[in-house]
């Protein structure tokens, strides 16, 4: 009588070594690319967040909220809007702040303040906002007008 062979299923060791092979290939790929990608997008965040805090405290000092000067304060990391005539003389119950995403630096212009009801800013120039991928500049000139 011959005996009967069982079919085992499974996987050799080579085929598991294979396959760890390339997924440790495509992981050492990926990474990078995930990295830069998310640098890119947190350049992108903070450029958008600045702007858009740069516009409400316009909007604020338009509207004679608190009968104050609205204005932002800028820092690496975290940006601030506040209501007073400067960062320094601010009434801090109206701050609202937000943090930047990591890595993110500001230079130039770091404090803008608007004047109340015409929105004007008493200041003009360019912030810089920059991060290992690179950097985007944000302007506000005499009428108001946000560039980036």
């Amino acid at each position: 009588m011959r005996k009967k062979q069982k079919n085992i299923l499974g996987f050799t060791l080579l085929e598991v070594a294979f396959v760890l092979g390339v997924l440790a290939l495509f992981a050492a790929i990926v990474g990078p690319v995930y990295r830069s990608l998310q640098t890119k997008n947190n350049l992108s965040i903070a450029t958008t967040s600045v702007v858009e805090a740069i516009r409400r405290a316009q909007t604020l000092a338009e509207n004679g909220k608190a009968d104050l000067t609205w204005g932002v304060n800028l820092t690496s990391g975290n940006l601030t809007v506040f209501a007073g005539s400067s960062f320094a003389s601010r009434q801090s119950a109206y701050d609202e702040n937000l943090n930047l995403p990591g890595g993110i630096a500001v230079s130039g212009l770091s404090q803008i303040v608007f004047n109340k009801l015409t929105g004007l800013p008493q200041s003009t120039g360019t912030t810089t906002i920059s991060n290992a991928f690179g950097c985007s500049q944000i302007g506000i000139n005499a009428a108001g007008t946000v560039n980036y």
